[in-house]
């Protein structure tokens, strides 16, 4: 397997995974389980952070929530090229995924 490095724009993991706790896992009982995978496909770079919470009562609003919003932000400022930050309810999991351009780790 080759590993090669790519940039990892400040904030967008810790915010993600706060969110996770916050919005999810904090009102689960039982079993909780946060996923995080980072994937390098191209030239672009996906974040997915899924977790086993109850989910957003109102997904729609949500996806505008404002940490979402502020990674948006965050990375159009960085990025001259198409970003996305996605919220999606998949069976038992919420999961949100950001993607942006690959850059080598410390270029932009």
């Amino acid at each position: 397997m080759i590993r090669r490095s790519a940039h990892l724009p400040p904030y967008v993991l810790q915010t993600l995974v706060e969110n996770a706790f916050k919005h999810g896992l904090e009102k689960k009982r039982g079993e909780k389980e946060l996923s995080i995978a980072l994937e390098r496909m191209g030239s672009w770079v996906e974040l997915r952070v899924s977790d086993n919470g109850p989910g957003p009562a109102d997904p729609v609003s949500q996806n505008d929530g404002m940490g979402l919003e502020n990674i948006r932000k965050r990375l159009s400022l960085i990025y001259d090229l198409h970003t996305e930050v996605s919220l999606l309810r998949r069976m038992e999991d919420t999961v949100v995924r950001a993607v942006w351009p690959y850059t080598p780790e410390g270029e932009r």
